[in-house]
């Protein structure tokens, strides 16, 4: 649970996602970008950010997400064009990309024994030594691609570079997507302070009686198991001394997870 004072007013928030939510309020709070500006420019910030953090799961996962995204701006580069080796080298000769403390020695066109046609195989030289992605057509075909895709192309209808950012009509132009992004979330922070509880026994009672007690406010969870024998499989995965089984189980849901407060 979380804490927000802006001005003389308190907000109790149970979790990251109503604060992400109170805070991208308050960012576009009196804020155009383009032709959008309240529930519109709301949408676009909570797509980016939906976006970042598929990119993110991307990287963890070992896949460059700059070169990811390099390569998915190409309109040519469909999972059919893992067939024509003519078509996978014009990509790579325009997709030069260097990610933080790591640059692209090189792209080549690897023949993929695995799912046959052809892989792009990106080199990164890594404190002098070379460090391989691989990106074929199963990462193409991807369900984190796809919704890559689809939220990139949402993203458009902030317009096109320089960006124009209107606070209380004063203007201030930004060079990318990323700068718009940055300027409305300092925004939302601004005179704010959040203080985190991790649990009930950190608040003074008339909080808690706020927050938690009040039967007329309260929030009560019913939990149910229905799968006890899959409840222990599952408690066991993550609590138990095994690292791999936990490592692989949240590899795959990570995305699928909701209502994680940390």
């Amino acid at each position: 649970m979380a804490e927000v004072q802006k001005g003389k007013k308190d907000h109790y928030l149970k979790d990251d996602a109503e604060l992400n939510n109170f805070l991208v309020d308050l960012g576009v709070e009196n804020a155009r970008a383009g032709s959008l500006e309240g529930e519109q420019l709301k949408t676009w910030v909570n797509n980016f950010l939906r976006l970042q953090k598929i990119l993110d799961f991307i990287e963890r996962r070992g896949q460059d997400r700059n070169v990811a995204s390099a390569l998915l701006d190409h309109s040519d580069l469909t999972p059919s064009a893992f067939n024509d080796h003519s078509i996978l080298t014009s990509i790579i000769h325009s997709a030069g990309v260097a990610s933080a403390g790591r640059e692209v020695s090189s792209f080549s066109i690897e023949e993929d024994v695995k799912l046959g046609g052809y892989r792009i195989v990106v080199t990164h030289k890594l404190n002098g030594a070379g460090q391989k992605n691989v990106f074929d057509r199963d990462f193409f075909e991807s369900a984190e691609v796809v919704e890559i895709k689809k939220l990139s192309e949402a993203l458009r209808n902030i317009g096109q570079a320089p960006f124009t950012l209107f606070e209380k009509d004063i203007p201030r132009v930004f060079e990318s997507q990323e700068d718009i992004l940055s300027a409305i979330m300092v925004r939302s922070r601004k005179g704010v302070d959040i203080q985190r509880y991790k649990g009930l026994g950190e608040m003074n009672p008339d909080q808690l009686w706020e927050t938690t007690m009040n039967p007329e406010t309260r929030t009560l969870l019913r939990v149910r198991i229905e799968d006890a024998y899959e409840a222990d499989e599952i408690f066991s995965t993550l609590m138990g001394d095994e690292v791999e089984p936990r490592r692989k189980f949240i590899l795959e849901n990570a995305l699928s997870a909701k209502n994680i407060d940390i």
